[in-house]
């Protein structure tokens, strides 16, 4: 499955991507705002597009089908490995339309149910995000969202993608990839919280202070 970094930052986005521990990128527009220190935002995601050739999805941050629309193609210019990002209401279902007619591919958010996810297969996007994180905090099983649209999709043959947002739970990332999901995005605090356990730090500190108890070899003259 793929691991996607919410982040903007031209600091931790090589880190993740070169150290293999993130797959790509997934950029939203609080992000930009965030990280751009007076940057325009698309010139700070064509930044992030030069510096690394993994998949990213970026956020068309508008309203309107025709904002949607225009923002989502002038992202698309950028690069060729940017998929567009349109939120699935019902601008959002004519943005992704539109967008894909001319071969754009976009990525279908806030879903959150199975029956949201198919009807935004069939508008076109390649891939459905489901909003994990604010199903779950919301008291929703969000594993079983994931797993009952990868089960649908998998049933009927529907070439899309499944991705869950974890934003900043490793717990609910956990679960999304335990679901089958083809992929997650999480922010960088989660995705470092998901390489460290308490145990591993337990079982590190031992091995130093069993190195620190061996005798040392004299030094010979």
């Amino acid at each position: 499955m793929k691991l996607f970094l919410e982040s903007a930052s031209l600091a931790d986005i090589p880190w993740a991507i070169d150290a293999r521990l993130a797959d790509g990128v997934y950029i939203t527009p609080g992000a930009l705002d965030t990280d751009a220190f007076g940057v325009d935002p698309l010139e700070q995601v064509e930044q992030i597009a030069r510096r690394t050739a993994e998949p990213i999805l970026a956020v068309a941050g508008a309203v309107t089908a025709e904002d949607l629309y225009a923002t989502g193609r002038d992202l698309a210019k950028v690069s060729d490995h940017i998929s567009v990002v349109v939120p699935f209401v019902e601008d959002g279902m004519d943005a992704l339309l539109r967008l894909n007619t001319e071969g754009i591919r976009t990525v279908a958010s806030f879903v959150v149910t199975p029956a949201q996810a198919l009807l935004a297969a069939k508008c076109g996007a390649v891939a459905v995000l489901i909003a994990t994180d604010h199903l779950d905090q919301h008291g929703h099983d969000a594993a079983a969202v994931l797993t009952d649209t990868v089960a649908l999709f998998a049933r009927h043959a529907i070439a899309c993608d499944v991705l869950g947002a974890a934003a900043g739970s490793p717990r609910v990332a956990a679960q999304g990839m335990l679901a089958g999901a083809d992929g997650i995005t999480l922010s960088v605090s989660a995705l470092r919280a998901l390489a460290q356990h308490p145990l591993t730090d337990r079982a590190l500190d031992q091995m130093l202070g069993e190195l620190s108890r061996r005798p040392r070899p004299r030094l010979t003259k």
